[in-house]
């Protein structure tokens, strides 16, 4: 089965539409390449990026390496969740919606491929300095979901990535694809979550219904991080009863 025919399955949706003169659609594997440079480049002044790269340079071969595994990863996710975009990658939005459906053998295996490939670049690219940015954010973003979200967390709809290319950015087209998500969360009477990474975005995903339910404070009193310390928001929003 074709990751958007799975996607329709899942999510019931035929055709998605225009949304503020956006054409949203959902995801084709022949788009993913193009999906993981904007996932990239989007990222590239991104707070919380910056801080978890810990100066390492931007050869080549870790940029390559990055967005391949990136790409395993958009492989897997248009076949077990809802990856929508416009201009076929410019744009990009992931959500993982609870479902009864059970992964295929398909999905089972990318799945495992791609968390053994992640794990394997991450101890191949990381220095010292990386590794222990990577733990002191896991284990403080661990602690405020459990107490914010915790076993709730399975009967939510989570985003996992918003992402738009510079160049087109200031379009519309984030809250496009953020407005489909939330209209389908409503649809189905969900909450959805998120985490921010960039304090900067919070009033964009306040439009959206969001609101900030914890945060973490990354870089206080490492001697290595001169700069000030990167705020991360846990997000949540309650759904819209639809009129009748």
């Amino acid at each position: 089965m074709a990751g958007t025919d799975a996607q329709e399955l899942l999510f019931g949706w035929n055709s998605l539409g225009s949304d503020k003169g956006a054409r949203v659609e959902f995801l084709r594997d022949r788009d993913i390449w193009k999906a993981v440079r904007t996932w990239d480049r989007a990222f590239l002044a991104d707070p919380l990026v910056s801080y978890m790269n810990a100066d390492l340079k931007e050869t080549p071969t870790r940029i390559f390496r990055k967005r391949a595994t990136m790409a395993l990863g958009f492989m897997l996710w248009i076949r077990s969740q809802l990856v929508l975009t416009i201009d076929q990658g410019s744009a990009i939005v992931t959500a993982q919606v609870p479902s009864d459906v059970p992964p295929n053998l398909k999905i089972k295996f990318l799945a495992w491929a791609f968390s053994r490939v992640l794990a394997f670049n991450k101890k191949l690219v990381r220095n010292e300095e990386a590794r222990k940015r990577q733990n002191e954010y896991d284990s403080k973003i661990k602690i405020v979901i459990a107490e914010k979200i915790g076993d709730e967390s399975k009967s939510m709809l989570h985003i996992p990535l918003i992402a738009t290319s510079p160049e087109c950015q200031g379009h519309g087209y984030g809250s496009a694809l953020l407005a489909k998500v939330t209209n389908l969360a409503d649809s189905k009477g969900l909450s959805s979550w998120l985490v921010s990474s960039n304090i900067l975005n919070e009033p964009f995903y306040n439009s959206h219904g969001f609101r900030a339910v914890g945060d973490i404070h990354l870089g206080e009193g490492n001697l290595n991080w001169n700069k000030d310390p990167i705020i991360v928001q846990v997000m949540i929003r309650e759904p819209v009863l639809l009129k009748a």
